[in-house]
């Protein structure tokens, strides 16, 4: 049975929207600014492959996996998102731009199948690890694409998660 992890997020960041979009929108240089992405391969027509870092159970090793996926990316006004077309696991999402008084609400949705076998005694450790990696790759990747801007520190996030 493999392990389903989907997070919504709104993360409230002082930086320009159309700015935030545009940086978020250079898919090959967002992607590699996620934590666990090792190398992001453009293949054109709004198509990219992703490498993952492989990943796993901190001391169990008979349970890391390497994730790779070929994503259709869709851009809209104010809207990104992109569903799995290929690979050895699932991802599909979407982030919504939202200007605000102080900058801009990114509503993140993000959504990742990962076709691992786990005993029953590892599934929940399993489904945690895959949902703070998810958690963090929004973050990070924000973090990263908006380096320059200082007020980052100040950044909100709230939302809710389900495994």
């Amino acid at each position: 049975m493999p392990i389903n992890v989907q997070v919504k997020r709104t993360i409230e960041i002082a930086h320009d929207c159309q700015g935030t979009y545009d940086l978020v929108k250079d898919v090959k240089q967002s992607g590699e600014c996620m934590s666990s992405v090792e190398e992001v391969v453009p293949l054109g027509d709004g198509k990219f492959e992703f490498i993952l870092r492989e990943q796993g159970l901190d001391g169990v090793k008979s349970m890391t996996f390497k994730g790779r996926y070929i994503a259709q990316y869709q851009f809209e006004p104010n809207v990104i998102s992109w569903t799995s077309i290929g690979g050895n696991m699932s991802s599909s999402g979407r982030y919504e731009f939202e200007p605000t008084e102080k900058g801009v609400k990114i509503h993140a949705q993000l959504s990742n199948q990962l076709p691992i076998s786990v005993p029953a005694i590892f599934r929940i450790p399993a489904e945690l690890v895959v949902k703070h990696e998810l958690l963090k790759t929004v973050v990070d990747m924000l973090k990263k694409v908006t380096l320059g801007d200082q007020q980052f520190q100040n950044t909100k996030a709230d939302g809710e998660v389900s495994l």
